[in-house]
C-alpha cells in the first residue's frame, strides 16, 4: 500500500496515492498481478444544469451539487469512484480539502471524501453532496480515484472545477386574508410581495 506524502505538519499533502487513504474498502495487494487497475475517466462534469462557461468552469445553480465521472476496468470488473473537493486559491488552483459529510449517516465522511456506488465498466459514476458542505459563489476543484473492490486506481483523475452561483431569495407566501371574501364566499388570498 502506498504511503501518503507529509507536508511536514502531519497532514498529508494533496498528491496522495488514492490507496494510501482507502475511503472505498482496504485494497487486496495480492490481486495486483492477475488484475487489471480501473481507471477514472476523463469526463468529469458538475451540476445542475451541467454547464461551462467560457473558462471550462462547470456552473451549478445549488450547493448540493451532483459530481460525476466515467469509470473503465480493463478486467470488465465493475467499479466506484472516490470524490474529492479543494477550495480553489485566487489563481484557481486546488487550495484546502473540502471535509464531505456521508450521504448515508449525515456524519463527516472517511478520509472528507465521498465514494459512488459501484457502476459497470465504461459507465458513469456519481455522487450528491450534501447541502452544508459547500458555500454559495464558489470555485472548488474535483477529481476521482477509481476502485474495482480489490485494486485501487494508482493516481488521482485530472481536477475540473465547479462554481456554485450565489442567489439570494426572499419568498413571501401568500396568507388567507378572512375579512375579504370572492363571490363564492371564499376566503381570498393576500398579495405575494416580492423582494
Amino acid at each position: 500500500m502506498a504511503t501518503a506524502a507529509d507536508s511536514g505538519d502531519g497532514a498529508p499533502d494533496w498528491d496522495y496515492a488514492p490507496s494510501s487513504r482507502p475511503a472505498a474498502g482496504p485494497e487486496a495487494v495480492a490481486k495486483a498481478a492477475n488484475n487489471n487497475r480501473p481507471v477514472s475517466g476523463k469526463n468529469l462534469k458538475a451540476g445542475p444544469p451541467s454547464t461551462k462557461d467560457s473558462a471550462g468552469v462547470w456552473q451549478t445553480n445549488r450547493t448540493n451539487v451532483t459530481l460525476s465521472n466515467t469509470v473503465t476496468d480493463a478486467d470488465g470488473d465493475k467499479a466506484d469512484l472516490t470524490f474529492q473537493v479543494y477550495t480553489t486559491d485566487a489563481s484557481g488552483n486546488p487550495k484546502t480539502q473540502v471535509q464531505l459529510t456521508d450521504p448515508d449517516t449525515g456524519q463527516s465522511a472517511a478520509y472528507g471524501v465521498v465514494v459512488s456506488d459501484f457502476v459497470t465498466s465504461g459507465g458513469t459514476a456519481s455522487v450528491t453532496l450534501r447541502y452544508g458542505d459547500l458555500k454559495t459563489n464558489t470555485t472548488y476543484a474535483f477529481r476521482t480515484s477509481a476502485f474495482d473492490g480489490s485494486l485501487y486506481e494508482t493516481d488521482w483523475s485530472s481536477w475540473a472545477k465547479f462554481h456554485t452561483r450565489g442567489r439570494a431569495v426572499s419568498i413571501t407566501l401568500p396568507m388567507r386574508t378572512p375579512s375579504r371574501r370572492s363571490a363564492e364566499g371564499l376566503p381570498l388570498l393576500a398579495p405575494l410581495h416580492r423582494y
